[in-house]
């Protein structure tokens, strides 16, 4: 088996951002483009903007992961001191006879709960809008530029039947791609998660509705395990639902455009047609958040595919020290690659990137210094 591993540099030739460029992009998109949710980041500058002086060196880093940590922190700060106080009131209660400890109501009452840790929760929920947002617009928008996306099609075209390719990245040019070229579909293709879906078609010119044969659906042949979520993907009481808006108007057939495409077009197990809930991003932080179920059986499966794999190709990823998630998921390929198990090779054009690898690796990996989009 064959496993293509996916950074951000991976999705930077198709003019999608590295981590350390997320924050201004999303924000020079939501002054350039109109329609777009610019209350949602004045919530999140406004919040930015009244932290005390000797917080804002954090709460302004260049680097998202220091900004979105500050922000974790104070959440998790909130539950513990709430936790904290729930346990004094309940002790103080028993000891004053059914008396409510007035600490406990002070605590819940006070302008600190409200405007500092339920700010910052009001504020990070506000910047998930406003990330979610600017990759669904980006979404739309490839589907007019798949020249951008040749380099992935020549990457993909050395990948067989039964596959992998796991992807650190939130955009969609991975599937999409694929799906071009007929070699994936929503339904099956995001591994164990398996949806649903109505086919139709929609045909050109007019785009009008027609009926699509049952025999339309593509198998997929390769799999592509998001490891932080993706765009479109919605979660509700450990349920996932797929955007019905816009994630699944892919091609399923690259040879049928003179007779109309053919779509995906609703995952109809959603409630009220269009996916409720939170949107299923796990965001860059030092502590980042990998308890959701969806999430982890994913990890999971990552975990398995790269524990069988013959050979391992990465591709723009950078190895950074924080990502420690990551780490452990590819210290399984250290010792089968000093074993011989699987061949593990690293492309990039940076020296020092490649040298991180090579540590982590104990020089048992081969390293190429080439970019994503160079010659294949």
């Amino acid at each position: 088996m064959r496993v293509l591993f996916l950074g951000a540099g991976a999705s930077k030739p198709a003019s999608y951002p590295l981590a350390g460029e997320v924050m201004d992009t999303v924000e020079k998109a939501l002054q350039d483009i109109p329609g777009s949710p610019t209350a949602q980041w004045e919530k999140w500058e406004e919040f930015r903007k009244r932290l005390p002086r000797k917080f804002r060196a954090v709460a302004y880093s260049q680097n998202p992961e220091v900004i979105l940590s500050f922000f974790d922190l104070l959440h998790l700060a909130c539950q513990l001191e709430d936790g904290r106080q729930r346990k004094m009131a309940i002790e103080r209660t028993n000891l004053c006879s059914g008396i409510v400890d007035d600490g406990f109501r002070k605590w819940f009452r006070s302008s600190a709960r409200a405007e500092f840790f339920g700010g910052a929760r009001v504020a990070l929920a506000s910047f998930k809008d406003c990330l979610g947002w600017y990759f669904s617009f980006r979404h739309m928008e490839d589907e007019s530029n798949r020249a951008r996306r040749d380099y992935l099609r020549k990457r993909f075209a050395h990948l067989g039947n039964g596959d992998v390719v796991i992807t650190l990245n939130w955009d969609t040019t991975a599937e999409r791609t694929l799906a071009e070229e007929g070699r994936w579909n929503p339904s099956s293709g995001y591994g164990g998660i398996d949806k649903n879906l109505k086919l139709t078609g929609r045909g050109f010119p007019g785009n009008t509705f027609h009926s699509v044969p049952k025999d339309a659906s593509i198998a997929p042949q390769i799999r592509v395990l998001k490891l932080h979520g993706s765009t479109g993907w919605y979660e509700t009481r450990g349920a996932l639902y797929f955007d019905e808006r816009f994630l699944l108007h892919l091609p399923l057939d690259p040879l049928s455009m003179e007779k109309g495409l053919r779509w995906y077009d609703a995952d109809r197990s959603s409630p009220f047609g269009n996916p409720p809930g939170e949107l299923l991003l796990a965001y860059p932080s030092f502590l980042k958040q990998l308890s959701n179920p969806i999430i982890n059986a994913i990890w999971r499966e990552a975990g398995s595919v790269l524990g069988a794999a013959d050979t391992v190709d990465i591709w723009g990823y950078s190895l950074p020290e924080s990502d420690n998630a990551v780490r452990a998921l590819l210290l399984a390929l250290v010792e089968r690659t000093k074993l011989d198990q699987v061949e593990v090779c690293v492309h990039d054009p940076d020296k020092g990137t490649l040298e991180r690898w090579d540590g982590f690796f104990e020089g048992s990996a081969r390293l190429l210094p080439e970019p994503v989009e160079g010659n294949c």
